[in-house]
């Protein structure tokens, strides 16, 4: 199998994304690491980092591990090489690694080298969208959606505008994702129910709430929806007083759902869960 990879580069493309998916992947991506030390290009890695990057299984850790140990080596090698390109992308491809696996600092730690190597990422919308997906992960939502927006404006498609105005609710721009939703809503044939449910209940909470954004105070919030405090006279002014920290609050909406539901109001009691 090494001689081959060294004769026989064509079979290459054809036969390592299939047997990076078998059973015998851990021997395939030993030998591809002992070949990478005596071979002059880039090839053969390139060929196994993305194939294993697509066939990663993230509920098999030792399959995880073994690729990441793959596109360290991968890493290292263009270090060695000295060549910006191949740096680069072999930081972009840890920071897809980590992603996947949702070890969402080590991913924009990579991501933001791979940029600082390779000036191409800066101008892909793949980059921004990838890069924003991992911060919004990470609960950055105002990043991700300064994220989202570059991507947008670097020509991502349309699938992205749900996503960008998802960022913006959570930031705290209720007004602006609204608009955002209902652009892409508007214009698209998209059923998505999340969105659909999302659009419409920011529109009853602008309404009601009369607010266009607001900096959420989340651990406020969650204080002033405690349920134990369910009992006190005060609770209905309590879960009032958390809506007006953060309008997102779920579990003040939750306990006003409970609330509305035993007091007979259905209807409000329905908008509250949703």
């Amino acid at each position: 199998l090494k001689i081959r990879f060294f004769q026989k580069q064509e079979l290459l493309v054809r036969y390592i994304p299939l047997l990076i998916r078998t059973s015998r992947y851990e021997k395939i991506i030993d030998s591809v690491c002992e070949v990478m030390d005596s071979n002059d290009d880039n090839i053969l890695e390139g060929i196994t980092s993305m194939s294993a990057i697509g066939a990663v299984d993230l509920d098999d850790e030792v399959m995880c591990d073994k690729i990441q140990k793959l596109l360290d080596k991968c890493l290292d090698k263009s270090i060695a090489l000295g060549e910006s390109i191949l740096i680069g992308v072999s930081y972009y491809n840890l920071g897809n690694h980590f992603r996947s696996r949702r070890q969402c600092k080590k991913s924009i730690m990579h991501f933001l080298m791979a940029r600082k190597y390779e000036s191409k990422y800066l101008k892909q919308p793949y980059y921004y969208r990838e890069l924003g997906s991992v911060l919004f992960e990470h609960g950055k939502y105002r990043f991700a959606a300064k994220l989202y927006r570059l991507a947008l404006d670097h020509g991502a498609p349309e699938s992205v505008k749900p996503l960008y105005a998802d960022a913006l609710m959570l930031a705290g721009y209720y007004k602006l994702a609204y608009t955002i939703f209902s652009e892409y809503l508007d214009k698209t044939k998209d059923d998505h129910a999340e969105w659909q449910l999302k659009r419409m209940c920011l529109k009853i909470l602008i309404d009601m709430m009369g607010i266009d954004e607001q900096i959420r105070r989340k651990d406020a919030a969650t204080k002033s929806a405690d349920v134990t405090k369910a009992d006190k006279p005060s609770f209905m002014k309590d879960l009032e007083m958390a809506i007006q920290l953060d309008c997102l609050c779920g579990l003040a909406w939750f306990n006003f759902g409970i609330a509305h539901s035993e007091s007979g109001k259905y209807t409000e009691a329905v908008y509250s869960f949703i």
